[in-house]
């Protein structure tokens, strides 16, 4: 990810949600998170190019998903604090946090590696869309957009490698090829 030149002050916001809204403060603050964020500047952050900054406590959901920390942005009820880093260093942090990237008012891009880490039953949806259909989009409800994401995005897949097979030449082995033999097992994989 890059921040250009000039780019103002990010507004505060979550990468993801957590996953149980309807837990608040006691229990929440039991949960571990579904992943981390890692981020690896490729410049050093500092106060001229924007380091990230952060919103301590607000993993935390406290009133069942309905803006606590949003509402408090301009005036935090916790402390937060600015995470300088240099070049090299790399920097975690729980993905349900409230943060925002400072300005960058160097003359130059601020680029960062951007690496989530993740449960192996977790898929953020968020910053990594599956690709879909156009018949998805016409899909009438939310609700029904999210329980046929999963087999609409395999659809869209399985639709894409035929027209490969059918209309590039040579495209039945370039398939083949580039798709896995699927001889390993989902049960036992270790990260």
């Amino acid at each position: 990810m890059t921040s250009l030149p000039g780019a103002p002050t990010q507004h505060w916001h979550n990468d993801v949600p957590g996953c149980f809204k309807k837990t608040v403060a006691w229990p929440a603050m039991l949960l571990p998170p579904q992943g981390v964020v890692v981020v690896a500047p490729l410049v050093a952050l500092d106060a001229v190019s924007g380091p990230t900054e952060f919103y301590f406590g607000s993993h935390v959901n406290v009133d069942h998903g309905m803006g606590f920390w949003s509402a408090h942005d301009e005036s935090p009820p916790t402390q937060h604090a600015v995470l300088p880093a240099k070049r090299g260093d790399v920097v975690v942090f729980d993905m349900r946090i409230r943060h925002r990237g400072g300005a960058n008012r160097s003359p130059r891009r601020r680029p960062i590696i951007y690496l989530g880490v993740v449960k192996d039953w977790y898929f953020d949806r968020v910053n990594f869309k599956d690709t879909q259909t156009r018949a998805w989009d016409a899909r009438a409800s939310l609700t029904e957009r999210k329980l046929f994401t999963r087999i609409d995005s395999r659809l869209y897949t399985a639709r894409l490698e035929s027209l490969v097979r059918e209309r590039v030449p040579g495209g039945a082995a370039l398939v083949a090829a580039i798709r896995s033999n699927a001889s390993y097992s989902k049960v036992g994989l270790v990260a």
